[in-house]
């Protein structure tokens, strides 16, 4: 099967994009990854964008990055179950896991190393996420390349 190459305008930016069936698409004008779910559902965030559509638009028109803000990441953690970020310079992964209580727990931990703290609930864990007793959503300014756990 030939691969497909289409020309669609940008859903965030309006310029002119080549989007090929075999791979993702990024606007090389904006960075916003063409995604017919977003078209679908403007308001989720889902893989391979990091924010919805409709606040990509938003930030766009303002002049602003495409990138996530805590509850964006918040919400791409109970869409997917597993995200990453880096912050200084140390790659964090967050990701629900089982624990040898047989509980469920979403776990913030250094990638390749240990579990920085565990909670019980997205809920609990948004609110109360820390790294060296600092909330995460406080520290999230100076936090970079948050991502779908790789």
């Amino acid at each position: 099967m030939k691969n497909k190459i289409e020309i669609e305008k940008c859903a965030v930016c309006g310029q002119m994009v080549t989007v090929r069936s075999d791979r993702v698409n990024e606007c090389q004008h904006c960075g916003w990854i063409v995604a017919a779910q977003a078209a679908e559902q403007p308001n989720i965030i889902a893989i391979p964008n990091f924010i919805s559509l409709n606040k990509a638009q938003q930030l766009y028109q303002a002049g602003k990055p495409l990138i996530p803000d805590y509850d964006d990441f918040i919400k791409m953690l109970d869409f997917y179950g597993e995200v990453e970020f880096r912050y200084n310079g140390i790659r964090y992964g967050v990701a629900t896991n089982l624990g040898d209580d047989g509980k469920y727990y979403i776990e913030l931990f250094i990638v390749d190393g240990e579990v920085v703290c565990k909670y019980l609930t997205l809920e609990e864990f948004a609110a109360k996420a820390n790294i060296n007793g600092v909330l995460l959503k406080d520290l999230w300014p100076q936090v970079t390349n948050a991502d779908w756990l790789q």
